[in-house]
């Protein structure tokens, strides 16, 4: 068995690593030179409560490597993603380091690994941020919003008022978390394509995703009621736009039956092609009963679903689509096909429930960050 394999199995199973010779196999992995190995070993380590599993994520997470010295940047899927869901463990040290990076000459991006640490310690050095350069002292004012203060709105509105447009969603996004009277109005504006940022948008995709993203949040500020928030979910996560439908449909007859006409299977999917990610959208905006909420709606039209799919193609046919409708994270339980010797993994239904729900109610689990997309484009000459 190779070594990545190995570490797959762990992270779906991390009890695996209480064992001697494993949790040293993992520990090695910490300074290999495979990013890829190193995000798998870290998340393990989180998941045993090892206090090196977050330090090392924070390592991962900066634009080098502060041990190995590896450049992150020439490294292709190099992120602080992963390190969001485990945000809630980062410590001073984590910090200083992410703080130091983004203080840097390049200011790299790391505002929503910031917006999700530990209120009480990051609150303190984001104030201190503030009269940094403007990169660093915009992401101070983005997480600073996150956690509810407004010491860094005039530098979010400025963004706006200024149309800079590599910062103009970082700063809608951040302004959101501390709405005031024009917020709306500028969402409307926005919703609308009427705004003067269009005018300096050279595609009309970044005009319709930048409109997009306003309309969803002009929606459940505009009103802020869980059945409203339901409302926006069913506007805008229940299309199959990602998840391929023609194709779908086309494999659902080639192994060898028919939805009945008329029946779309309409659940609510993670993607993120037009809007915020669907599990940083719930986290942002949906209370607990609102989730719960989703959670039975995605139950009964998942039941239903499979109502229609025949005994004998069950398995097959639920592991094909759930791969192309869910892209569930490695966070979450096992649910990929794994060659062990004398070992089957077999998914009831419970299982194909549970990806396709867990999201839902625990969408901490499953973030991206609102600003993901910046950590490719952020950097400006």
């Amino acid at each position: 068995m190779n070594t990545l394999t190995a570490l797959g199995i762990v992270e779906d199973f991390p009890f695996l690593a209480e064992d001697g010779s494993i949790r040293e196999m993992v520990s090695r992995q910490l300074e290999t030179n495979a990013l890829g190995y190193r995000y798998l070993a870290s998340r393990i380590l989180c998941r045993l409560g090892d206090p090196r599993g977050i330090l090392h994520l924070t390592y991962n997470s900066l634009s080098k490597h502060p041990k190995l010295g590896d450049d992150h940047t020439r490294v292709s899927g190099w992120s602080d993603g992963w390190a969001i869901r485990w945000a809630h463990l980062l410590t001073e040290e984590c910090l200083t380091l992410l703080i130091d990076d983004i203080c840097g000459e390049n200011s790299y991006l790391h505002a929503d690994l910031l917006a999700s640490a530990p209120k009480e310690l990051v609150v303190p050095r984001l104030l201190e941020l503030l009269d940094s350069n403007r990169l660093a002292s915009v992401q101070a004012a983005y997480a600073l919003a996150w956690h509810g203060r407004r010491e860094g709105q005039s530098i979010l509105q400025s963004i706006i008022d200024e149309c800079d447009v590599p910062l103009f969603e970082l700063a809608l996004v951040a302004l959101s978390h501390i709405p005031d009277s024009g917020l709306l109005a500028m969402l409307e504006s926005l919703a609308n394509q009427q705004h003067a940022i269009f005018g300096k948008l050279d595609t009309e995709e970044s005009k319709e995703k930048l409109a997009t993203k306003a309309a969803q949040r002009l929606m459940v500020l505009q009103e802020q009621d869980e059945n409203v928030f339901i409302d926006a979910m069913e506007h805008f996560y229940t299309n199959m736009e990602r998840a391929y439908k023609d194709t779908q449909r086309a494999f659902i007859v080639k192994k060898g039956f028919r939805l009945p006409d008329g029946y779309e299977p309409k659940l609510f999917f993670l993607q993120q092609h037009s809007v915020t990610w669907t599990a940083d959208f719930i986290f942002e905006f949906a209370s607990e009963r609102a989730r719960k909420k989703l959670f039975d709606i995605q139950t009964a039209r998942l039941v239903e679903l499979f109502r229609h799919i025949p005994d004998d193609k069950y398995y097959e046919l639920s592991n094909e689509l759930y791969f192309a409708w869910f892209e569930h994270p490695r966070d979450s339980r096992c649910f990929r096909k794994r060659e062990l010797s004398g070992v089957k993994v077999h998914n009831e239904l419970e299982d194909f429930v549970f990806v396709a729900t867990d999201w839902l109610l625990r969408p901490e689990k499953y973030r991206v960050g609102a600003i993901s997309h910046f950590r490719y484009t952020f950097h400006r000459s």
